[in-house]
């Protein structure tokens, strides 16, 4: 499974990284992500052609959080269409999902530690940049 760009089909110029090498920390890919109202960061994961049908097998999804020693942070996994209508327009979707997802719009981003707005339009991952052994997101 990789985390994947949009996070939200229309809320593209919303996108923040966490992490990887422009944070400081090159063990990492950078997490592309949207930040909400409350404190939390959204993502969009796409399974593999194979994990599409271990899930539809019945397999489950595991979450690994690396939070070390800390209090384990509120978690929230959803399935969902990457490209769910909350809207009839264009228009319409993006304002629905900013509600749904409680996103904080670009304007009103904060400078968090860890967190980088993307200064150029975010690059596709294909396969060849997935590396041969999974590499850890931090989030």
């Amino acid at each position: 499974m990789k985390a994947v760009s949009p996070v939200v089909i229309g809320l593209e110029r919303h996108e923040s990284f966490k992490g990887g090498p422009r944070a400081g920390q090159p063990q990492y890919l950078e997490l592309p992500c949207l930040l909400t109202k409350d404190g939390g960061v959204v993502s969009r994961w796409q399974p593999t052609p194979e994990e599409r049908k271990w899930i539809a097998d019945g397999c489950d999804v595991f979450l690994t959080i690396y939070c070390g020693l800390e209090a384990y942070p509120p978690t929230s996994v959803q399935v969902m269409h990457p490209t769910v209508a909350w809207g009839n327009t264009a228009v319409e979707k993006a304002e629905g999902a900013m509600k749904h997802f409680n996103v904080i719009p670009l304007a009103e981003m904060p400078e968090a530690a860890g967190m980088l707005r993307n200064p150029e339009p975010p690059r596709s991952r294909d396969k060849d940049d997935i590396p041969a052994q999974p590499a850890r997101f931090n989030g």
